[in-house]
């Protein structure tokens, strides 16, 4: 390998970690905080880092393993795949949750709204037809 090799496989992988960094690396320690109840979200919160360092430790093991029986091609190709795969998930599955307080998440999630509409502020009305009024009697009854 040239030293001209070197730096451009060097700034590819900080080109990747970047980009990583404020994509995809995020979405594990968002959900974490966002999708577990209030009574709940400090053990919760706990486990999903945990499962986050378990898979991260998993991937500096086999990363190694699979270079020296796979080669480095692919590798990288079966990382490069996984992060697409992620990339989809997220796309497809994972809701938008800018400015929707935790407690409106809560919400949709105890009366059962699915995944993608767990951001939607006006998903109270969408799940088991409850009306506004209905939720401003729940709010003063708690």
């Amino acid at each position: 390998m040239t030293q001209t090799e070197g730096y451009i496989g060097i700034a590819a992988v900080l080109v990747y970690i970047f980009a990583f960094a404020i994509s995809l690396g995020l979405f594990g320690w968002l959900i974490i905080s966002e999708i577990f109840p209030l009574n709940i979200r400090g053990e919760g919160a706990a486990i999903g880092a945990t499962a986050n360092w378990v898979f991260n430790i998993a991937v500096s093991f086999t990363f190694p393993l699979m270079l020296a029986s796979v080669g480095i091609n692919v590798a990288f190709g079966f990382f490069a795949f996984m992060c697409v795969l992620s990339a989809i998930y997220c796309v497809k599955f994972l809701p938008e949750t800018k400015g929707v307080s935790l407690e409106t998440i809560e919400r949709n999630l105890n009366r059962g709204a699915k995944s993608r509409d767990l951001g939607v502020t006006d998903n109270v009305n969408k799940v088991n037809n409850t009306s506004s009024t209905n939720l401003a009697f729940e709010k003063i009854k708690k």
